[in-house]
C-alpha cells in the first residue's frame, strides 16, 4: 500500500452553515458554492497526481491522497446539509435544484476517486521504476489537459449555468472518446514495436481509463445542471 501522505487539519466547508437553513434561497446558493468548493478540491487532487507525475515530484503526487480524503469529508458534510434543507418548506424548483446537487456531489466524489486511482498507479510505477515512452507521455499529457479543461468548465456550469459552456463540455468529452481510442491503438503499436513494456502498458491504459471517466463525469455534471434549471 503506497504512503498516502499526511492528514489535513483544516476547516473544510466555506459556505454552508446551519443558521441559514431557515432561508432556503440563501441556503441553496450557499450549498451550490460549497459544491463548487468540493469540486475544486477534487480538481486539486487530480492536478497533484498528474502534474506531480509530469514534474517527477512523487511527494506532490501523494498530496492527492490528502485531497481525496477532504473530498470524501465534504461529500458527507454537504449531504447532511442537503438532507436538512430538503426537510424545509420549499418551492418545487428548489427541490429540483437540491436533487440535482445530491447527484452532483456524488459525481464529484467519483472524480476524487479517479484522481486517487491515478495517484496510486503513479506511486506504484515509481516504486517499481516503471517509465512510459515519450510517445505515451505526450499522449497522456494531451488527454490530461483535455480532461482538466472539461472538468473546470463543468464546475463553472454548476456555479453559473451557461448553455455555451455546457455545449463545450459535451464537445470536449466527445473529443476525449476519440483520443482514448487513438491512445489504445498507438499503445498496441508501441507494444508490437517493443517501444513500451507490457507492464508499463497496463499502467498506461489504467491511467487513460481513469482520465476518460473524469471526462464522462464532467458531462454528467453539466447534463444534471441543464436538467435542473431546464436550459
Amino acid at each position: 500500500m503506497p504512503d498516502r501522505g499526511e492528514e489535513a487539519s483544516v476547516k473544510l466547508t466555506k459556505f454552508i452553515d446551519e443558521r441559514i437553513l431557515e432561508t432556503p434561497t440563501i441556503a441553496i446558493k450557499s450549498v451550490i458554492n460549497e459544491t463548487v468548493n468540493m469540486g475544486e478540491v477534487a480538481l486539486n487532487s487530480l492536478t497533484c497526481a498528474m502534474d506531480g507525475y509530469f514534474e517527477g515530484q512523487i511527494e506532490k503526487v501523494k498530496k492527492t491522497f490528502v485531497y481525496e480524503r477532504d473530498v470524501n469529508a465534504l461529500e458527507t458534510l454537504i449531504t447532511e446539509f442537503l438532507v436538512k434543507l430538503s426537510s424545509k418548506d420549499l418551492l418545487e424548483t428548489d427541490r429540483r435544484y437540491i436533487d440535482g446537487l445530491f447527484n452532483n456531489i456524488n459525481d464529484i466524489e467519483r472524480v476524487g476517486d479517479h484522481a486517487d486511482n491515478i495517484a496510486e498507479l503513479i506511486v506504484q510505477m515509481d516504486d517499481k521504476n516503471i517509465a512510459f515512452s515519450e510517445g505515451s507521455k505526450q499522449a497522456l499529457l494531451i488527454m490530461y489537459n483535455k480532461t482538466k479543461e472539461t472538468y473546470q468548465k463543468a464546475l463553472q456550469v454548476i456555479d453559473q449555468p451557461n448553455v455555451d459552456l455546457i455545449k463545450d463540455v459535451i464537445k470536449i468529452e466527445e473529443e476525449m472518446d476519440i483520443l482514448q481510442k487513438k491512445a489504445r491503438h498507438d499503445h498496441f503499436e508501441r507494444l508490437n514495436s517493443n517501444i513500451c513494456s507490457t507492464e508499463a502498458g497496463i499502467y498506461y491504459l489504467e491511467i487513460v481509463n481513469n482520465l476518460e471517466r473524469v471526462s464522462d463525469l464532467s458531462c454528467n455534471l453539466v447534463r444534471m445542471v441543464a436538467d435542473t434549471v431546464e436550459i
